[in-house]
């Protein structure tokens, strides 16, 4: 995504306050379908240097609670796409460098891993070459 040229920055955002503040509350889709577009709309705009996605995941938030909704939970997606498939931990137990302490490691934050949906933990080879390649190595 390109963002736009700083000149074009404030009249992108004052034109999205003002689409922000004619958003009433809807029953049905087309009130989360209009949420959407303007919380995308805003991360387009990227009138900041840094923080676009934070500033926009509250800014959405905050428009729900206005309208009398409940705030939204957006999980963020925690394993790379190249990171090749996860695997539960207790399927890394076969790795020397992880072996039976994985879960420690994890607890620990020193493996990356992530809670599926069944409860289990899981990590993916990417987490345990990174976390492999960041052990201390006694010479």
């Amino acid at each position: 995504m390109q963002p736009p040229e700083w000149t074009q920055v404030p009249v992108l955002v004052r034109d999205w306050i003002a689409d922000t503040q004619a958003l009433r509350r809807q029953e049905g889709g087309e009130f989360a379908e209009a949420l959407a577009g303007l919380h995308a709309r805003f991360g387009q705009v990227h009138p900041f240097l840094d923080g676009n996605g934070r500033a926009g995941r509250l800014i959405l938030n905050l428009l729900l609670v206005r309208l009398g909704y409940p705030p939204a939970i957006i999980y963020r997606a925690r394993a790379p796409v190249t990171a090749g498939a996860a695997r539960s931990l207790a399927g890394i137990g076969d790795r020397a460098a992880v072996g039976q302490r994985a879960a420690g490691r994890r607890r620990a934050g020193r493996l990356k891993a992530a809670k599926a949906a069944d409860g289990t933990w899981r990590s993916s080879t990417a987490w345990v070459r990174e976390y492999e390649g960041s052990r201390y190595k006694r010479s």
